[in-house]
C-alpha cells in the first residue's frame, strides 16, 4: 500500500515537474522572440527565435547528460558483475578445498582409530 503511494507520488512530481520546465521554456521562447539564423558546422540553421535555440539546446543537453550518465552507470555495474563472478568462483573453489580438507582429516583419524583397534 505504502509502496504504490510511493510510486504514484514519483510519478505525480516527475509529470508536475515535465510540465513546469514545458511551461517554463515556452515562456523563455516567448520573452525572446528575436530572430537568429545560427551556423553550425558550417550549416545555415533556419531562422526561428532564439528561445527556441535555446531551449533545443538545454533539452539536447539533458537528453547527452543523461545518456552519458546512463553509460557510465552501466559500465559499473558490469565491472561490478565481473568482480562479483570472480569472488564467487573463488568462494567456491575454497570451500572445495575446505571440503577436501576435512575429508582428509577424516580419513586420518578413521586410519588412526583403526590402527588402535588392530594393535589393541
Amino acid at each position: 500500500m505504502i509502496r504504490s503511494f510511493i510510486a504514484f507520488t514519483k510519478k505525480a512530481v516527475l509529470i508536475l515537474w515535465l510540465l513546469a520546465m514545458i511551461v517554463a521554456g515556452a515562456w523563455f521562447a516567448t520573452e525572446n522572440p528575436e530572430k537568429i539564423s545560427p551556423v553550425f558546422f558550417g550549416i545555415l540553421l533556419p531562422q526561428l527565435s532564439l528561445g527556441i535555440y535555446l531551449c533545443g539546446a538545454l533539452i539536447l543537453g539533458v537528453f547527452l547528460g543523461a545518456s552519458l550518465s546512463f553509460m557510465g552507470t552501466q559500465s559499473k555495474m558490469f565491472r561490478v558483475k565481473r568482480e562479483r563472478s570472480a569472488l564467487s568462483k573463488k568462494v567456491k573453489r575454497l570451500e572445495s578445498m575446505n571440503v577436501s580438507t576435512q575429508a582428509q582429516d577424516l580419513n586420518i583419524s578413521s586410519l588412526r582409530k583403526s590402527e588402535q583397534a588392530t594393535s589393541n
